[in-house]
Order: structure tokens, then C-alpha cells, then sequence
């Protein structure tokens, strides 16, 4: 949920959503209502934002994060991906559930 921590969320490794490089948060009923990156959190370390850990984690996620469904094709995560210069892409189905997240490294040496 968005309501946790920073803390929280990374120390729950077994949390649904987790992956190297980003963090997908879901709402009540199960829908995409965040990401938070490796980036989000070099951003804080490098600003010595550490009490932001023990806040919310909606205060830093993206709430509206660029989003891709499961029948796209690769052409179109590339260029989602390379538009926004952003290493995540979460794949989520038509009620905004996800179920899945494309990591920049997935496709490297593809496209």
C-alpha cells in the first residue's frame, strides 16, 4: 500500500511487486497506484533525505507511472521506455492491475 514506509517496503522483500529496480504499489483493490525506483531512492541518499524513510512512500513514488498492457509489442515498450528515459515499465491489465514490469536490461541487445 502506499500508506507504508519507505522502511516498509524495503524491508519486506517477500512483498508482491518487489523487483530488482523498482517497487510497484497497489491500491485497496489491487490496481497500479505507484512505482518507486532505485532512482527515487539515489535521489534521496543523495539529497540526506533520511527521515523521508520513515514517511509515506506516496510522498516520492510516481502516482501516475507511464504504464504498458500485455499485448503491446516490443516496439512500443522501446520506445516508451527510450521517450521518457525511464528503466521501468509497468505491465498491467485492463482493470490496472499489474502483472508484470519490464525492466530496461530485459531488453537490451533487442531492440
Amino acid at each position: 500500500a502506499d500508506s507504508s514506509t519507505i522502511r516498509e517496503v524495503f524491508v519486506s522483500l517477500s512483498r508482491p511487486g518487489r523487483r530488482t529496480g523498482a517497487v510497484m504499489l497497489v491500491d485497496a483493490d489491487g490496481r497500479l497506484s505507484g512505482l518507486f525506483t532505485d532512482s527515487d531512492l539515489a535521489r534521496l541518499l543523495e539529497r540526506r533525505q533520511d527521515a523521508q524513510f520513515d514517511r509515506p512512500i506516496s510522498e516520492v513514488m510516481t502516482a501516475r507511472p507511464m504504464t504498458i498492457t500485455p499485448d503491446a509489442i516490443l516496439e512500443e515498450a522501446l520506445q516508451r521506455l527510450g521517450a521518457k528515459h525511464v528503466s521501468e515499465l509497468p505491465v498491467i491489465d485492463d482493470d490496472g492491475r499489474p502483472v508484470g514490469l519490464i525492466d530496461i536490461t530485459d531488453l537490451i541487445g533487442i531492440g
